[in-house]
């Protein structure tokens, strides 16, 4: 695992201020990569430091009462296990996505080749997507109206413009500044959990004929 979650998006998520489909990459990635899961732990420790050198706040009138009163309400029932359907099953899903996908019918063909999965959640009215993409196949030459993140969860890619390979836990970000060509790497299909904030910018007529038929 090479490409690791940036130092800002990783502040915001262990403080609690990134957006919930960002939080779902981060935490996906912190499932699978051990380096970022411990810079999030020390994050988090700092933080507490932090908390603790605060003066002590008074607690509001009543607030041990309000507490004592609440010792006889009825144990709310936990909700059910969100389940992972069938056609999920061998994809190495990080628990994160486990409640987004609970529900979920099976896949949408939307090119040859492609298929997508929506996932109840957005960032910036744009909604975010399972993408299971063919081996061997390349994503034509593409910009970014705003951010992008893929977390990448079973089989690979070649970021032919960075010349940068993309395996199982690597995290691909991009600005709306970058363009560039994906190539899937032939031996297996690649599962990739997509974020973005805006539509691919296509740079020639296969793309833009792509994104008018699939929205994206």
């Amino acid at each position: 695992m090479h490409h690791h979650v940036p130092e800002n998006l990783l502040l915001d998520y262990t403080t609690g201020t990134a957006t919930e489909a960002v939080a779902l990459v981060v935490a996906g990635h912190l499932a699978l990569c051990p380096e970022c899961s411990e810079r999030a732990r020390l994050i988090e420790d700092v933080g507490g430091l932090l908390l603790e050198s605060l003066d002590a706040e008074p607690m509001a009138d009543g607030s041990l009462e309000s507490l004592m009163a609440r010792l006889d309400d009825p144990i709310p029932v936990p909700p059910a296990p969100p389940v992972v359907p069938s056609f999920l099953a061998e994809v190495p899903l990080p628990s994160a996505l486990h409640h987004y996908v609970d529900g979920a019918t099976g896949w949408r063909r939307v090119l040859p080749g492609i298929k997508t999965v929506q996932l109840p959640v957005a960032l910036d009215g744009v909604p975010v997507h399972l993408m299971a993409l063919s081996g061997g196949m390349t994503i034509p030459e593409h910009g970014h109206e705003g951010i992008e993140l893929n977390l990448v969860l079973a089989g690979g890619f070649d970021d032919a413009d960075e010349q940068s390979a993309y395996l199982p836990g690597d995290l691909s970000v991009k600005s709306s500044e970058t363009v560039h060509t994906i190539e899937v790497h032939d031996d297996e299909d690649c599962i990739v959990l997509v974020v973005r904030s805006g539509k691919l910018v296509p740079q020639n007529l296969v793309g833009r004929l792509a994104q008018w038929l699939t929205g994206f």
